[in-house]
């Protein structure tokens, strides 16, 4: 994680990957600096605008807090489960069983879990 600036009132905070930036960007949502303006949101980055460059420094102290606290900034709160039904008698079932040297009820197994 690199913390770099983006002009007189704003930083861009650039993470390993996607999934830590939606986690980040998600916390930040729910718990902003003092006068952020606006949270923008991209691949692998968030930018963080603040109304006044005399903000800045807290905000950027802000994302360090949740950075030093580790996992706990990272949600691990509700995750929405989806299902999806799958059913286990297409005509390249075995063919595929096959092809991985495994028993159609073992391939079924492995998937499922």
């Amino acid at each position: 994680m690199r913390l770099l600036p983006a002009g007189r009132t704003a930083v861009l905070v650039e993470l390993d990957d996607a999934g830590q930036r939606r986690r980040l960007h998600r916390t930040l949502s729910e718990h902003p600096a003092v006068g952020t303006v606006d949270l923008v949101p991209a691949q692998t980055t968030v930018l963080i605008d603040v109304e006044s460059p005399d903000q800045l420094p807290a905000a950027v102290a802000h994302v360090q807090e949740f950075i030093a606290a580790g996992l706990d900034w990272v949600e691990q709160g509700a995750r929405e489960i989806v299902e999806v039904p799958v059913r286990y008698d297409g005509l390249d079932l075995s063919d595929v069983a096959e092809l991985l040297s495994m028993t159609t009820d073992e391939l079924v197994k492995r998937h499922s879990d």
